[in-house]
């Protein structure tokens, strides 16, 4: 046949979808896979069951121990009773406290001279260089203990900027802009602003005191222990200062260099007679009136302020009963003691001297509260002129300040020598809150 005489058969296409052996080949294989998967199906199902049943118990479980082991804040008095009997909880407790006390993890004194002999270069804040590490814990505490410290500490700070927030500035600039860092005044207590006064930087002399100047040295690039000059073989053979501006040891006397030496402003032997290095504010107390403080960390050995006011004859002193809140008396005597400067702060002595009067005249000096514990020490200085009875009066850090702490030096009053005009002894209480408070000022 030819191929247009071929005729195409008619093929049923329902009959091929139901061709017999293909319908049983197919259904084989689909009760095979069917066989396969309902075990994997009834296995998963199985064990979502068991799962399901294990959290049920577990819930149950928990809510039991939960209503069997409820826990109940117990009594103050039954928890003090607990701690007492814990003698490693009482003795973190009294770490703690003290570290909260003296503001900072390390103290270092700067009137404990045994503690400075190290070199300047190897120490460079005053502070021994086998102290403060880091890993070393100086009081023997736990790693646990001291994170526990810290926490408290960090309490504190945020209760005590949560007071500062109350605070308003009364007066931006106390100096009147005659400070390098303006001094604002903030009051959180009343609206009570700073007393008046005439503020200035320098001391003011009697009329008939006349300055002599000290002889200079030649150091053009500045004074160094290497090469001692007039003002270093003054303090000892040492410069009383290290690198960074901070003091080595307390001394009777520190000698400066001054107006005829030849150095430039920045030698280490000039510090305290270019002013405050740190910003300061006066703030008003509760119970102290008016203090200071600085937002910035000050380290051991800084440099604070000096005491500036109108320098008085002691019997010209002594006429103002009543009016001494502001006195500051000058000892002509050595008065030594262990790391201490020679300085009788508000102390009468029996050798006619000199006093700083501050009432009317002064600097942020006159503001600082006295303190049974202070973070500051008073330091004899002379760089204008070489007449020991009249030093300039300066104060620095005895340890490692925290932002926002109050500065605090000791008036050093001795008890029952205050006398009122009609000779009277004369009390006041101390409102320093210190643990080694006497209750007394004098």
């Amino acid at each position: 046949m030819s191929p247009s005489n071929m005729k195409c058969p008619k093929v049923d296409v329902v009959s091929v979808k139901r061709d017999p052996k293909k319908s049983v080949v197919g259904q084989k294989m689909a009760d095979k896979e069917e066989n396969r998967v309902r075990p994997l199906e009834e296995s998963w199902e199985c064990e979502s069951e068991k799962l399901a049943a294990v959290i049920a118990e577990a819930k149950r479980y928990i809510n039991e121990f939960d209503a069997k082991h409820k826990y109940t804040e117990p009594k103050k008095s039954e928890k003090r009773a607990s701690e007492n009997h814990c003698p490693e909880f009482r003795d973190f407790n009294e770490k703690k406290m003290k570290v909260e006390e003296d503001d900072s993890e390390e103290e270092v004194c700067v009137l404990l001279p045994a503690e400075w002999t190290g070199s300047k270069s190897g120490s460079k804040d005053g502070v021994d260089s086998s102290k403060g590490k880091i890993g070393t814990n100086p009081r023997g505490v736990s790693d646990c203990q001291v994170a526990e410290t810290k926490r408290g500490e960090k309490n504190i700070e945020k209760s005590r900027k949560s007071k500062t927030l109350t605070e308003v500035c009364v007066l931006d600039d106390v100096s009147g802009g005659r400070e390098k860092l303006p001094i604002r005044a903030m009051n959180g207590v009343d609206e009570e602003r700073p007393p008046p006064f005439t503020y200035d930087t320098i001391m003011e002399y009697p009329y008939w005191y006349r300055l002599i100047h000290p002889v200079g040295c030649d150091c053009v690039d500045g004074c160094s222990d290497s090469e001692p000059c007039a003002c270093v073989l003054k303090n000892g053979g040492e410069v009383p200062f290290n690198e960074n501006g901070k003091i080595i040891r307390a001394k009777p006397i520190v000698h400066e260099c001054g107006p005829l030496c030849k150095c430039p402003p920045s030698c280490m032997n000039r510090v305290s007679q270019n002013g405050p290095r740190y910003k300061l504010e006066i703030f008003k107390t509760e119970s102290r009136g008016w203090g200071v403080r600085s937002p910035s960390y000050i380290s051991s050995g800084s440099f604070i302020c000096e005491y500036i006011g109108k320098l008085l004859r002691d019997k010209e002193a002594e006429k103002r009963v009543g009016k001494d809140e502001y006195l500051f008396d000058i000892c002509d005597d050595s008065h030594e003691e262990e790391g201490q400067g020679k300085v009788c702060s508000n102390e009468k002595s029996s050798v006619d001297g000199f006093a700083i009067d501050a009432a009317l005249y002064g600097n942020v000096g006159r503001f600082i509260n006295h303190s049974c514990s202070p973070n500051l020490y008073a330091q004899e200085v002379l760089y204008d002129h070489d007449d020991k009875r009249m030093p300039h009066v300066m104060f620095f850090a005895s340890k490692n300040i925290r932002p926002m702490k109050e500065l605090f030096y000791d008036y050093n009053y001795k008890m029952d020598r205050i006398c009122d005009v009609n000779g009277n002894i004369k009390t006041k209480d101390c409102h320093c809150g210190s643990r080694k408070c006497t209750g007394r000022m004098y």
